[in-house]
This record gives C-alpha cells, sequence and structure tokens, in this order.
C-alpha cells in the first residue's frame, strides 16, 4: 500500500466520524486528532527529585471557538492555525484575547481554507494549508501575502511527487522540512521516501534522512516517525537539530546540512510504538486509542548555549489522564541532563499543541472536544530551568 493509499483509507474511516476534520489530520503527520478532557492546573508534583517548572502563563484563548492544529509563540502574540474555522487567529498570549484574523479566506491564490501549521520565516510567516490546493502560503510581517508553493509537485511520473510539512524552519538560503516527501522528488533520488529534507531557494531539493524499508513495513515506519510531532531549531553556530516524532530521536546538523550527531532521547520514559499494534483497518476510535498510548514530543527549545530542552506528554498508568515532562539535552555528551514535571493537566484524548517559540519559555496548548468541537483551548506557559 502507498503512503497516499494508506492515509486515504485513514481518512476515509475518520470522516465518517469527524466530517469537518476528518480529511485533514491524520494525513498531516502531526498525530493531533486527540480530542477529549483538557485543563491546566497550577502546581505539579516533580518528576524524581526535580521542582516543577515556574508557570508564568495559564489561559484560555477566547473568542472564537477553534481547532487548534498548530502554534507559534510570536512576541506577546500567539499565532494559531485554526482547522476547523479555516483560519489564522492572533491571541494576545497573556490574557487569551483574540486580537485579530489573518490572511484572506478562501480558495483564490493567497487564500487559507484548512490551515494545518503555522511557522516563521525569513520574510515573515508561512501557512501550510491541506485544503483544496494543498500549498505553503508565505506572508510578508504584516501578513501581506507574498507566495505560495505547491506541496503535490510534478516530477515527471504519472503520479506527481507528494511533501507534507509537521515542521518547517527557514534558514538563510533554504527550508528545512520534517515530515513526508516522496522520493521521486529527489534528484538524484534518495534511497527511499524522506522525511527530513531540504529546499533551496533556487528549487533544489535536498532528502536528509529517510525510510529505506518498503512496502507495509515502510508505511508502518512513515507513521511513527510522521505521527508523533516532533521539532525543528536552529543552533547558534549555525547548525539545526531536528526532534523526529515517534522515534523520540535527535538528529544534530551543521550548517552545511551535514548530519553530525544522532541519538534517542530518554528510554526510560519511552518505548518506540509497537507498530505490530497498529490497526489496520483503523477507525477513528481505534486510531485515538492506539495513538494515545503512545508519547508524544514538540516544544523544542534553547535552554542555554550547550543544552536544549523538550515538552514531551506521555500517558498516565491510570489511563485516564496524561502527563507533560520537560527535559534538558546537553549536546555535546547527547547525554539527558535533568527532568521537570509541567502542571498541566492533559486527558486520555485531549489534543495538544507544541508551540514554536525562542521567548526562553517551554509552552503547550490543549484543548478538548466538547460538543461540535467548540471547546475553549487553554494555553500554558512555564519559565525555562536555569540548569
Amino acid at each position: 500500500m502507498t503512503a497516499t493509499g494508506m492515509c486515504g483509507s485513514v481518512v476515509r474511516h475518520i470522516g465518517r466520524v469527524v466530517p469537518a476534520v476528518g480529511r485533514v489530520l491524520w494525513c498531516v503527520s502531526a498525530g493531533i486528532l486527540l480530542l477529549g478532557a483538557a485543563g491546566c492546573a497550577t502546581r505539579g508534583a516533580a518528576v524524581g527529585t526535580l521542582a516543577p517548572l515556574q508557570e508564568t502563563v495559564n489561559v484560555e484563548l477566547r473568542d472564537p471557538p477553534l481547532l487548534a492544529t498548530s502554534a507559534l509563540l510570536d512576541g506577546d502574540t500567539l499565532i494559531v492555525a485554526d482547522s476547523r474555522g479555516g483560519r489564522v487567529e492572533l491571541f494576545d498570549r497573556k490574557h487569551g484575547i483574540r486580537v485579530r484574523e489573518v490572511g484572506e479566506v478562501g480558495t483564490r491564490r493567497g487564500g487559507v481554507t484548512t490551515p494545518v501549521r503555522v511557522f516563521r520565516t525569513t520574510l515573515g510567516y508561512g501557512v501550510y494549508d491541506i485544503g483544496p490546493r494543498r500549498v505553503v502560503i508565505r506572508f510578508n510581517r504584516r501578513w501581506g501575502f507574498l507566495d505560495e508553493q505547491r506541496t503535490m509537485l510534478s516530477s515527471g511520473i504519472p503520479r506527481p511527487g507528494h511533501w507534507s510539512p509537521t515542521a518547517i524552519l527557514a534558514l538563510r538560503d533554504r527550508e528545512v522540512v520534517l515530515g513526508y516527501a516522496s522520493a521521486s522528488l529527489f534528484s538524484p533520488p534518495s534511497p527511499g521516501d524522506a522525511y527530513l529534507f531540504s529546499f533551496a531557494v533556487d528549487g533544489g531539493r535536498t532528502a536528509l534522512a529517510w525510510v529505506t524499508a518498503e512496502g507495509e513495513a515502510a508505511q508502518r515506519q512513515i507513521y511513527a516517525i510522521t505521527l508523533g510531532g516532533g521539532g525543528l531549531l536552529a543552533l547558534p553556530d549555525g547548525g539545526w537539530l531536528a526532534l523526529v516524532g515517534g522515534t523520540f530521536e535527535f538528529l544534530q546538523f551543521d550548517g552545511g546540512d551535514r548530519l553530525v550527531a544522532r541519538w534517542p532521547g530518554s528510554r526510560e520514559v519511552f518505548t518506540p510504538p509497537d507498530l505490530d499494534t497498529l490497526p489496520d483497518a483503523a477507525t477513528n476510535e481505534a486510531l485515538t486509542s492506539w495513538w494515545n498510548a503512545q508519547v508524544q514530543v514538540g516544544g523544542l527549545v534553547e535552554v542555554r548555549p550547550g543544552r536544549v530542552g523538550v515538552l514531551l506528554v506521555r500517558p498516565r498508568q491510570d489511563g485516564q489522564a496524561r502527563e507533560a515532562v520537560f527535559e534538558v539535552y546537553d549536546l555535546a555528551s547527547h547525554g539527558l541532563v535533568s527532568r521537570y514535571s509541567v502542571p498541566a493537566v492533559i486527558g486520555r484524548e485531549s489534543k495538544v499543541v507544541f508551540p514554536s517559540g525562542g521567548r526562553g519559555v517551554a509552552s503547550v496548548l490543549v484543548q478538548d472536544s466538547g460538543v461540535g468541537l467548540e471547546t475553549k483551548a487553554r494555553y500554558c506557559e512555564y519559565a525555562l530551568p536555569r540548569r
């Protein structure tokens, strides 16, 4: 089964249950269709002997109701991709008040219909829209339309090549993408479907890490890599770091996109997904239940030079709620330096988004389902540790 076929099979099942979002969320490699009770508490127990992070912001995003699929922290503004409303919304991060909607809604060039990713670019902002046109739309710093790029790209074969981003990092002359791309997009061809690749300003594409298995094994690897979120982070030395979802693996590259280090995240709190248990003919309930038993990773931030932190969400043993944890890693030794509990209450099926940003904070956006997917999202922000 091809990746497109497998994704389509999943979509057909989900679409019967949640028509408004079924076409979106399981094909955007995020594992974000996780709906249930949510909220944030003001206190949390330490993990091991470490104290919890100091909470600085705990607000409910107000007006309008939304289904947040991605978020970007930009100064005092929280930028949210609302796939349900088909909008990109700006909120005051301290008070949760909606500031305004940006971008034009619609199917015309530059229009947004189903935004599922929002990210920063060298010129402003970018939005990945998985609607009818399936495009990455780029805006300037005032949210004026600049250009757009299709993610279904012709590659000289009967079926066009496909790429789908989980995270995008804009560098000086290229954009690094964590997500999925068919091998046919690359020249020379990559050994398999890429899950980490770069786009140069001149249109050149380079595969940096890829799935080399074939057939059903390849599809299960792609699910493991892409459904767990992840993140990208620019480093002070000109290089960058990728955190791969599903496998909880770090890949460190230098300024020339050469892989210089590769290591796993903490295995004492993480077990790679058992792909043999992945439902073959998955319903919405089956996929949600399966994914709730996995660890989600994201929120990759620089704690201080040489050390990076990552937020992860994992199930509790009681099976009813999940817990958020913040871990700090040393880039030189690749070792786990410290671990903190994060005082966010996350229900068993809550949808979790890790906002990207560089404010020196760790943040999480949690949302439940409610009636008609119209519940409020709660944004919680925590000061980074000093270690």
